[in-house]
């Protein structure tokens, strides 16, 4: 009888070791999926940002999604045509910030390689120091869609401090549909 009792249980300490050592989060969507691996001292959340329509969460471990002073997030735009670019929707994007935020500075920042795709994720900054507003937007441009890998936060040390798993998050970008595409 005890085996049967110890199993259930080794069963759940690994699971709670595997979520805080980098797990791999499977992100499936209707027209794409892809995966991210978690920065280590994050923790994936597929919960927290149904309602925004967020297609996973990120958070450090230490907090819960609401109450954390920073977060990171990805989701989707779909494209609204085959001739549309990622600068488009990266101006397009800087747009509504601009007409959401006025006075956000809005700065390109150096390109992020995936790792093993090589795919270029295009880093914009947001900042708007009146609202103690400060973000990071990677794109990465697929065929019908672009992904977007988002970190925030309100105050600009733990912003700045959390950069680098923002970083990881983005390079860790795969898309499970290389070498065909789903139409959305």
């Amino acid at each position: 009888m005890k085996p049967i009792v110890l199993l259930p249980i080794l069963f759940f300490a690994m699971l709670r070791a595997n979520a805080q050592t980098g797990n791999t989060a499977i992100i499936y969507q209707t027209g794409h999926s892809y995966t991210l691996t978690v920065p280590e001292g994050w923790v994936s959340d597929s919960l927290s940002g149904i309602s925004m329509m967020l297609d996973m969460c990120f958070h450090p471990d230490t907090t819960k999604w609401t109450k954390s002073p920073v977060v990171m997030y990805s989701t989707v735009t779909h494209k609204t045509d085959s001739n549309q670019t990622i600068d488009d929707v990266i101006k397009m994007d800087s747009e509504k910030f601009r007409e959401s935020s006025p006075g956000v500075l809005v700065e390109k920042e150096k390109v992020i390689y995936t790792y093993p795709q090589n795919k270029p994720a295009h880093s914009v900054r947001f900042t708007n120091e009146a609202y103690k507003n400060y973000e990071s937007v990677a794109y990465i441009e697929e065929k019908y869609h672009v992904i977007m890998i988002v970190v925030g936060s309100r105050d600009k040390e733990i912003y700045e401090a959390n950069l680098p798993a923002f970083k990881r998050l983005t390079q860790s970008y795969y898309n499970l549909e290389q070498g065909y595409s789903i139409r959305p």
